[in-house]
């Protein structure tokens, strides 16, 4: 990478980082594994960037996409419910369950606007979307947030219905 300032600027990057593939993968170590392969390619010159936006929001753009591609279907939302989510209070504790059980279209627009603090053209640019369609995402997630919360249910989950999200295996 030629200086060792890109390196240290994402050194200190990757807590940042690493929180950021937690929330995604739900799994420390699939999140591991997540943050080490973008780490890599980042060291190894594969990573490419916009240069008008931040090194953080670039590798967020890059660990959001190379998840896309591996993540796990069947399985996803029997391991973002566990009841292993703490929280400081229950009603914080349940809020954090309803937004685990969203679709990932609805939640990862809220992972990236409310949780990561990026501005809506920050986080549609991340995703690969125009910052209406992502406007569009945040708003149905909060929206099912909000009815989830009043009813005190949980949303539908597009995958627990299926045998094999209830019961964690996965089709392979």
């Amino acid at each position: 990478m030629g200086s060792g300032r890109p390196n240290s600027a994402l050194q200190a990057l990757l807590p940042e980082l690493w929180i950021f593939a937690l929330r995604l993968t739900s799994t420390p170590v699939e999140a591991e594994k997540l943050v080490g392969g973008v780490y890599r390619s980042m060291l190894a010159g594969k990573h490419t960037h916009a240069p008008y936006m931040s090194l953080r929001v670039n590798l967020m753009s890059t660990m959001l996409r190379c998840w896309q591609q591996k993540k796990p279907r069947s399985n996803e939302c029997a391991l973002r419910t566990a009841a292993s989510i703490q929280a400081d209070s229950e009603a914080s504790r349940r809020l954090l369950q309803i937004i685990a059980t969203l679709p990932d279209e609805q939640r990862i627009a809220i992972l990236l606007i409310e949780a990561e603090r990026l501005t809506p053209n920050e986080a549609a640019w991340a995703w690969g979307l125009s910052t209406a369609e992502l406007e569009r995402r945040f708003t149905r997630a909060n929206a099912a947030v909000t009815r989830a919360f009043e009813n005190g249910a949980l949303p539908p989950c597009p995958y627990r219905h299926t045998r094999w999200a209830l019961r964690g295996k996965s089709l392979a």
